[in-house]
């Protein structure tokens, strides 16, 4: 079986009940009926499950590349992050 997500996601908060997981916030490639654009808040953990590092480092609002894989956590979907790439803050 082959696991891999690849995202471009703009990161949000740091989850205040479990403070090694980051919220991260996905554009949908389409819009509905009502033009409105949709975005997915998907929560994001180093692989080491660590509260800092790469995916800890940047400013809230800044754009980055994640490569991961879905695991569940608590009976929860999660992506952990395997490598982050900084793209700049979102304008």
């Amino acid at each position: 079986m082959i696991n891999c997500v690849n995202i471009i996601a703009t990161l949000k908060e740091v989850d205040k009940n479990n403070p090694s997981i980051r919220y991260c916030s996905v554009k949908r490639p389409y819009e509905l009926f009502s033009n409105n654009e949709l975005e997915d808040i998907v929560p994001v953990i180093n692989w080491n499950k660590e509260p800092y590092g790469e995916l800890f480092c940047y400013k809230k609002d800044s754009l980055v590349a994640i490569k991961g894989r879905i695991e569940t956590i608590d009976n929860k979907v999660v992506i952990v992050s395997e490598n982050v790439m900084y793209l700049g803050l979102k304008e």
